[in-house]
């Protein structure tokens, strides 16, 4: 029986050519999860946005290397899924010129199994005559008063927050 694992590793300190890579392997459809990245570069892109969203929907891993002083160290991290661009990402590992090798997580997970705590979930649904809304007195609810939907679609999202993890 044959496996296959691709590992792309892209070495760059241009912002400009990361993020061509960036919107070129989304475009093109270059990665796919079973595909791993690993990005080097000695600093983070200013504009952080283009490979932000690609790390953060690929198997990835943004490799920072600070050679400063003439001591080598280097940081791996990874972009939690829906990590919106602003929030830094997750610093997994992290290694100097004297052998430390320090392992937070592993390098590759598989960081969609459940969704992490630092992601803000937004779930909107349309209001029809499929869908009941009813409102309940409650002290221990928001403004005192709690909602409760019923319908087809109330079912299915529960079953999306049960196996994906939100509430």
């Amino acid at each position: 029986m044959a496996s296959w694992m691709v590992v792309v590793v892209v070495v760059s300190d241009d912002p400009v050519f990361l993020d061509a890579f960036a919107q070129q392997a989304r475009k093109g459809r270059l990665l796919v999860w079973a595909t791993r990245l690993i990005v080097v570069s000695r600093r983070a892109p200013p504009n952080f946005h283009p490979i932000h969203q690609t790390l953060a929907l690929t198997n990835s891993l943004l490799l920072l290397v600070d050679d400063a002083a003439g001591v080598a160290r280097a940081a791996g991290w990874v972009v939690l899924p829906y990590q919106r661009p602003g929030v830094a990402p997750l610093r997994i590992a992290s290694w100097a010129a004297e052998g430390n090798l320090s392992l937070h997580r592993p390098l590759f997970w598989d960081k969609f199994s459940k969704l992490s705590g630092e992601a803000e979930l937004v779930v909107a649904m349309e209001r029809n005559h499929r869908h009941a809304m009813t409102e309940e007195p409650d002290p221990t609810a928001p403004d005192g008063v709690r909602v409760q939907f019923k319908g087809f679609m109330i079912t299915l999202l529960d079953y999306l927050a049960q196996g994906v993890n939100f509430s």
